[in-house]
C-alpha cells in the first residue's frame, strides 16, 4: 500500500557532462533542428523531470532553542529519511515511474536517464540516487493545529481560538490538524470565510457591512439605530494603491483608471477629454500643484498625438518639473488630484459629515482621519462651525447665540506618535479630529456647502464625461 504520492512532469532543457572523449549518440535527424548550447563540454538536450513528492513523510525533525538568548539561532535537525517507511515507498515510487515512462507511447521519446539514476538498477543504488536528489518542498502548515481536548498537540479549538486565551483566534495554514495534498492557498482562503462565519455568528448583532457612499449614510435604515459614534478614514489601503489595474499609483503602468467602484468615469476620461482650464482647476484646487496650468497645456498638446496613459503622464509631469527638487514625486500632487476628482472625494466628505452628524446620538463621537490638507480645511471648518459660536469683539455688546450641535475636546488634530511613524511611515501624514454630539438634534444649519461651493463646482466638470 502506497502513501500518498505526488507526481510532477515538467519539460525541460537538461544540461549534460560528456566525459572526455565521448560522443553523442543521438542520430543526426534528431539533433536536427534541436537547440544546442555549447558550453565546453556541456551539452544541452530537450528532457522531461519527473518530481515523485511523499505527501505526508512520517520523518520527522525537529526545532530546539540552542540558548535563552533569543538572538541565537535554534538547532534545527530536519532528520530526513529516518523513517525507513518513506524510502520503501519512494523506492516503489520510482519503480511505478519507469514502468510507466517505459510505455512505447512515451519510451520513443527518451533516449535515456541522466546521472545519477543512468546506472541505478538495485534497490541500494535507487536509494543512493533518492538521497543524492531529494529536496523538500516548503509549505509550512499544522504548527498550531486544530484539534479536540484529547490532542496534547492541538493548540486550537474547532473554533479556533487558541486554548488557555481569551480573545485569540488563529486562521492561517499553522491551524490545519495536518498536511494537505497541493498548495495550501486555497485551503487557507476556505478557512478564512469559515473563521469569518464563526466570528459573524457571535456579532452578528454589531457587525453590518454595507457598500455605499458617505453622503448615502442617513439612507442605512440600520435596525435599532442607536449609533454612538462614526469615524471616517479618508485614507487608501496600500492593497488599493498597489493595484495596477486601479491606477492609482505613478509607478504603475497601465491605464488611467482611478474608479473605486461606485463613480462613472475614469482618470483617462477626465486626462483625454477635459479642457485645459478644467485640467488646471483640477490640479491647482484639488492637488496644489503649483505647475497646475502648465502641467495641463502639456496634457492637452500631448493627447492631440496619442491616448495618455499612467507612464506617458508621469513623463510629461517629470518634463515640467524636471529641474526642481521636491521631497516627494513631482507626480503625487496630479495624481492626488485625479483620484479625488474621479471618486468625487469633496462631495463625499461634506454631504457624509452632514449625514453623520444627523444619525448620531446624544453624545456620540463624529470622528476624521484626513491625509492631505484639502480634506482637513474641510473637516476642521465643518467642526468649528458646529462647536462653536461666531466670534463677537470685545468692543460690541454680546448678543445671543443658538446653543452649539457639538462640543469640541481639543481644537488640535491628534497626529501620529514617533513610536506610531517607526512602526507605520505612511501615517506621517493622518490627523484626526473629533467632535462630541451635545444633544437629539437632528436639524441643524451649516454653510459648509456654500463654503467649498467652487471645490464643488469643479467636481461638476465629471458631468461632462
Amino acid at each position: 500500500m502506497f502513501t500518498e504520492l505526488e507526481v510532477f512532469m515538467t519539460a525541460m532543457i537538461v544540461e549534460e557532462n560528456l566525459d572526455k572523449g565521448e560522443y553523442e549518440k543521438t542520430p543526426f535527424l534528431k539533433k536536427f533542428g534541436r537547440k544546442l548550447l555549447v558550453r565546453g563540454r556541456k551539452v544541452a538536450k530537450p528532457g522531461i523531470q519527473i518530481d515523485i513528492n511523499q505527501e505526508r513523510p512520517k520523518s520527522l525533525g525537529t526545532v530546539r532553542l540552542k540558548s535563552s538568548n533569543p538572538t541565537v539561532y535554534p538547532l534545527i535537525d530536519p532528520n530526513y529519511f529516518s523513517e525507513p517507511e518513506d524510502l520503501e515507498q519512494l523506492v516503489k515510487g520510482v519503480a511505478v515511474m519507469r514502468e510507466i515512462m517505459s510505455q512505447h507511447d512515451i519510451n520513443q521519446y527518451i533516449n535515456q536517464e541522466i546521472h545519477p539514476w543512468l546506472n541505478a538498477n538495485t534497490k541500494s543504488e535507487i536509494i543512493e540516487a533518492i538521497k543524492a536528489t531529494a529536496y523538500t518542498g516548503h509549505h509550512p502548515c499544522s504548527t498550531a493545529k486544530m484539534g479536540t481536548e484529547n490532542d496534547t498537540m492541538a493548540v486550537l479549538d474547532e473554533n479556533l481560538k487558541v486554548r488557555g486565551l481569551n480573545g485569540l483566534r488563529v486562521c492561517d495554514a499553522s491551524a490545519m490538524p495536518s498536511q494537505i495534498t497541493g498548495n495550501l492557498y486555497a485551503t487557507v482562503l476556505a478557512m478564512a470565510e469559515k473563521a469569518a462565519d464563526l466570528i459573524l455568528d457571535k456579532f452578528q448583532d454589531r457587525f453590518i457591512f454595507k457598500n455605499k457612499k458617505f453622503s448615502q449614510l442617513d439612507d442605512l435604515k440600520i435596525k435599532n439605530e442607536n449609533i454612538r459614534g462614526v469615524i471616517f478614514d479618508l485614507g487608501y489601503s496600500y492593497t488599493q494603491i498597489k493595484d495596477p489595474t486601479k491606477g492609482l499609483s505613478f509607478s504603475s503602468t497601465g491605464d488611467l483608471n482611478m474608479k473605486m467602484g461606485l463613480n462613472d468615469f475614469s482618470a483617462g476620461g477626465a486626462i483625454n477629454k477635459l479642457s485645459i482650464n478644467e485640467l488646471e482647476k483640477i490640479f491647482k484646487f484639488f492637488g496644489e500643484e503649483k505647475e497646475a496650468k502648465k502641467i495641463a497645456f502639456n496634457i492637452v498638446k500631448e493627447r492631440s498625438k496619442k491616448k495618455i496613459d499612467t507612464k506617458s503622464l508621469v513623463e510629461l509631469i517629470e518634463k515640467v518639473k524636471r529641474k526642481k527638487n521636491f521631497k516627494i514625486h513631482s507626480a503625487t500632487k496630479v495624481f492626488q488630484a485625479l483620484r479625488i476628482f474621479v471618486n468625487k472625494e469633496i462631495s463625499e466628505l461634506i454631504y457624509g459629515l452632514i449625514a453623520a452628524s444627523k444619525v448620531l446620538k446624544k453624545d456620540g463621537v463624529l470622528a476624521v482621519v484626513t491625509f492631505h490638507s484639502l480634506e482637513d480645511k474641510i473637516v476642521k471648518y465643518f467642526f468649528k462651525c458646529l462647536s462653536e459660536n461666531e466670534s463677537v469683539s470685545r468692543y460690541v455688546p454680546k448678543i445671543s447665540q443658538p446653543e452649539t450641535l457639538f462640543r469640541m475636546i481639543k481644537k488640535k488634530p491628534i497626529t501620529p506618535s514617533v513610536k506610531e511613524l517607526k512602526e507605520n511611515p505612511p501615517s506621517r501624514s493622518a490627523k484626526l479630529r473629533y467632535i462630541i454630539k451635545k444633544d437629539e438634534s437632528y436639524n441643524f444649519e451649516t454653510d459648509v456647502i456654500k463654503k467649498f461651493e467652487y471645490l464643488l463646482d469643479i467636481e461638476n466638470f465629471g458631468n461632462k464625461l
